[in-house]
């Protein structure tokens, strides 16, 4: 009955109280990322706008693909030239 009783509680209180924030609200990884912007003197970024954001990942992507194709380019002259 007491197992019983404890996980009743856990469930009431889960619903009744709301969750509270953690000590890093933003997670691990955004705390570490600002330490490292303040130890090295540099300004903490603001939030892009959405847009700014978009382009920025669509120039990665882009990036990374020509990498790939270079990647891939290389290897078929590697194996032509080895024939």
């Amino acid at each position: 009955l007491l197992p019983v009783g404890l996980l009743a509680l856990g469930a009431v209180r889960s619903v009744v109280m709301e969750p509270a924030g953690g000590t890093r609200p933003d997670g691990v990884i955004a705390a570490i990322r600002r330490r490292n912007l303040e130890r090295r003197g540099a300004p903490l970024a603001a939030a892009g706008s959405p847009l700014g954001n978009a382009v920025g990942a669509l120039g990665r992507g882009v990036t990374r693909t020509g990498r790939s194709v270079a990647r891939a380019a290389a290897r078929v002259r590697r194996s032509v030239g080895k024939r």
